[in-house]
């Protein structure tokens, strides 16, 4: 794996296997003190351009390769609150504001019936309903790319040609600091393990 700078060091001293019901439930007891730093491995479709792209397949509009990603986070956090948090640590006064999701609502927390911090859910165009975690990220450990047949890893040449049709992470119009507090929203499909509070769970 390509591997960055760690910022934050999460460690484990046990292993569980867990459902994506049973992690859902683990959110909601977690969150409710207060928050936490976790760590994160998923398995996701890079946001990548398709015109001209070797990766990309138009006979059934999909990829052929996957993103491994084995992430540090914060959970049980409110986005607002950091953003503003972060404004006065770089001198800026101005209150931010936080605008309405475009898409997907906070769910309820069923512990304490109040909104929860992590958990949303989203129904698409499709029909289809998914759940998310909204984590902040804090610094990526490391990424590989894999070809969706194989498994296998791209290197070399393939994955000099894969970086050309990668997006880019573009910085954020609304937060005005210098340096963005990163949101991300993680299918829980896409989630493969975490390790919170010294236990990773393998999600099944």
């Amino acid at each position: 794996m390509e591997t960055k700078k760690q910022q934050t060091k999460v460690t484990f001293t046990e292993i569980k296997e867990i459902s994506r019901r049973q992690l859902v439930d683990l959110f909601f007891k977690i969150e409710l003190k207060g928050t936490n730093f976790v760590q994160v491995l998923t398995k996701t479709t890079p946001n990548m351009n398709k015109t001209d792209n070797p990766f990309y397949q138009k006979s059934d509009k999909t990829f052929l390769v996957h993103k491994i990603s084995d992430t540090n986070c914060q959970i049980g956090w409110w986005y607002d609150n950091a953003v503003n948090n972060r404004r006065q640590k770089e001198g800026n006064t101005a209150v931010f504001e936080q605008k309405a999701r475009t898409w997907g609502q906070h769910m309820v927390n069923p512990i304490n019936y109040k909104v929860s911090k992590i958990m949303i859910d989203h129904k698409n165009k499709q029909g289809q309903y998914k759940q998310y975690a909204q984590l902040r990220t804090l610094d990526v450990k490391a990424t590989e790319y894999r070809y969706n047949l194989t498994n296998n890893p791209l290197d070399g040449q393939a994955l000099s040609l894969l970086n050309n049709f990668l997006v880019k992470r573009q910085k954020t119009k609304t937060q005005n600091l210098e340096q963005d507090i990163i949101v991300s929203d993680y299918n829980l499909d896409n989630i493969l393990q975490i390790t919170i509070n010294k236990v990773k769970y393998i999600v099944r």
